[in-house]
């Protein structure tokens, strides 16, 4: 999957599967996109509003070696989409945007161990009109086009306690880079117990605990969450999942705890090869990256 429960987003559009018949062969794709897009509000300003046409050009390139239709066994893919933005009237907001994506697994025994990495070096980029239609990378907080760079890093394993039931540990990282205005750092690391309900249902209980550390004069953040999360596979092709729970953030200094609900819930569908559909929604604690 590209998306779940677990915060897992893959920056490279679509996220399409490499298909072969023989999985430790390698693999590759290499695809150009060009659109055109309308866009009535370049600046996201309520208050000074301009439109314009700009082309979107966007090679892209897919580089693979194992198991990359099933990720049942051991594989190692990378991605990688540079992206030029040429506006018609408004060559200033002109950019270069860079997606990569690397993504590893391996699988023994009672193991599954997976590994993914997502980069996106965006420059004057507002993702509500770059590659993403999700809104889950849209750059809303800083009300303007503006640079920013993305690192976030994943690493799961999975380890089989019984025929039905077992535990899932993680490793969060994610740096949101503002050149020019407050950036943010965190890491976090949960624990999850799985029960396989039915053959295609798993139910998941645990928690996480993490660190946010943001630029002055923002407080630095420590959180934990608690979250039951659902996973359903409901044919070979489509698959639901969700994420509920409750965040408790502290705050460094004076300023008193945060309690808020957090969920995700999703559906992801293959409709036919090299297409996919995804639909999301949720609610999560952000820092600022714009206004102090």
């Amino acid at each position: 999957m590209p998306a779940g429960p677990n915060g897992v987003v893959n920056v490279f559009p679509g996220a399409e599967t490499v298909y072969s018949g023989e999985p430790s062969r390698f693999h590759y794709v290499l695809g150009l996109t060009v659109r055109g897009v309308w866009d009535d509000n370049i600046f996201i300003s309520h208050t000074h509003r301009v439109s314009d046409y700009f082309f979107a050009i966007e090679p892209y390139i897919s580089l693979g070696v194992g198991d990359m239709e099933g990720r049942n066994k051991s594989y190692l893919r990378l991605d990688y989409m540079p992206s030029v933005i040429l506006y018609t009237d408004h060559s200033n907001q002109d950019g270069f945007n860079q997606l990569i994506h690397v993504e590893g697994g391996y699988s023994s025994g009672r193991w599954t161990l997976r590994a993914t990495e997502d980069i996106a070096l965006l420059d004057s980029a507002n993702l509500n009109s770059f590659v993403d239609t999700t809104g889950l990378w849209a750059n809303t907080d800083a009300s303007a086009p503006t640079r920013i760079n993305i690192f976030y890093t994943r690493l799961v394993a999975d380890y089989q306690l019984t025929g039905k039931v077992y535990l899932q540990g993680e490793f969060d990282s994610w740096i949101y880079n503002y050149p020019n205005h407050i950036s943010s750092y965190t890491i976090a690391g949960g624990l999850y117990i799985y029960y396989q309900w039915l053959p295609k249902l798993s139910v998941g209980i645990g928690g996480t605990f993490g660190y946010e550390w943001v630029d002055d004069p923002t407080a630095n953040q420590p959180f934990e969450q608690v979250n039951v999360r659902l996973n359903y596979q409901v044919t070979n092709k489509f698959f639901l999942y969700a994420s509920a729970g409750a965040e408790f953030r502290q705050f460094d200094g004076n300023r008193g705890d945060y309690v808020s609900p957090v969920f995700e819930v999703g559906s992801i569908w293959y409709p036919c090869s090299g297409t996919t559909l995804t639909l999301a929604a949720g609610r999560r604690v952000y820092s600022s990256g714009y206004f102090p």
